[in-house]
């Protein structure tokens, strides 16, 4: 089976779950400071269920890395947006920033495997 497709299915999903969780802890009358702190905390404590769930069905490197990536900053946003936005547009800001992460790190990985496995000229045979 190619998994393949988890990757980006992984890195938006957790990144608009992380947004929302993060703003549903987040009290009201928080200023904007305030609230990204507490977003950030709660975003890196909303990532260790998803750690505990996804490292042993995919494997360690493929979820660590784009998991805590994601956390803090989609904490963060979630948490600033809690008090002026709808929880759709929270949820869109924590998946956008989960997809920006997926092509980060599938851009530097294709770089990096080209450069480790270069590819046979047609007389290397």
């Amino acid at each position: 089976m190619n998994f393949k497709w988890i990757d980006p299915c992984v890195c938006i999903a957790s990144g608009a779950l992380i947004a929302i969780s993060a703003s549903l802890t987040i009290p009201a009358s928080t200023s904007a400071l305030g609230a990204m702190f507490i977003g950030g905390i709660a975003g890196m404590i909303a990532m260790i269920p998803l750690v505990i769930l996804l490292v042993p069905l995919f494997g360690a490197f493929e979820m660590m890395i784009p998991l805590h990536l994601i956390a803090m900053p989609a904490g963060m946003l979630g948490g600033m947006l809690a008090e002026h936005s709808p929880q759709f547009c929270i949820a869109g800001a924590g998946a956008l920033w989960g997809t920006v992460i997926f092509f980060i790190i599938w851009f530097y990985d294709r770089k990096y495997s080209q450069a480790s496995y270069p590819r046979a000229e047609k007389g290397d045979r």
